[in-house]
């Protein structure tokens, strides 16, 4: 059964192979425009993803995805990118923003042909004097710097030149050959 308002859902539950899928097609988490509101966080994502470890041994994650919060999005990166089991993600038309930083969480990643990847630097918003925005992009920074690690351990590419292409404030627009050849996708 299919819970309401959560920004994944469960499928292809495969007994004989051992295998299940999960689709991420929609924003992290999942933003609801009439209440203002965003109705699921990662715990619930943890959850299920510890669940299906117990039952299957290979897990796809198929992404269709314009990005979201990275508060939501990094749990649900670590417990894919530590998972001991055989975890397979895919871009199946859009890994933007932390989308594409989930894509990047997979044991063996994989892209549609015609699916783009796009990366760049944390996004935010803040309230408050000018303090609490100096606090806020300082943690940005922070993030921006673990964005860079990540990248770069997937890519095999120095941390610095991940940061000079990648962390500098401009989106980027890669296709899946281009994806490939900066080594993001296997």
């Amino acid at each position: 059964m299919q819970r309401k308002n959560l920004h994944y859902e469960i499928t292809n539950k495969k007994e004989d192979t051992k295998s299940v899928d999960i689709l991420i097609y929609d924003s992290i988490p999942k933003f609801e425009s009439d209440t203002w509101r965003m109705v699921n966080t990662a715990s619930q994502f943890v959850k299920d993803f510890k669940n299906l470890e117990k039952q299957y041994d290979r897990i796809n994650i198929h992404i269709n995805s314009p990005g979201g919060s990275v508060y939501h999005g990094f749990p649900m990166f670590n417990v894919i990118a530590n998972s001991e089991k055989d975890t397979h993600t895919y871009n199946d038309g859009l890994a933007a923003s932390m989308g594409g930083i989930l894509l990047l969480a997979g044991k063996t990643v994989h892209t549609a042909k015609n699916a783009l990847l796009m990366i760049h630097t944390t996004n935010g918003i803040a309230i408050g004097n000018s303090e609490d925005f100096r606090e806020v992009a300082n943690m940005m920074d922070k993030y921006n710097g673990i964005i860079a690690e990540h990248l770069s351990a997937k890519s095999g590419q120095d941390l610095e030149d991940i940061k000079s292409k990648y962390i500098n404030y401009k989106d980027h627009w890669l296709t899946a050959q281009e994806a490939l050849d900066e080594g993001f996708v296997n």
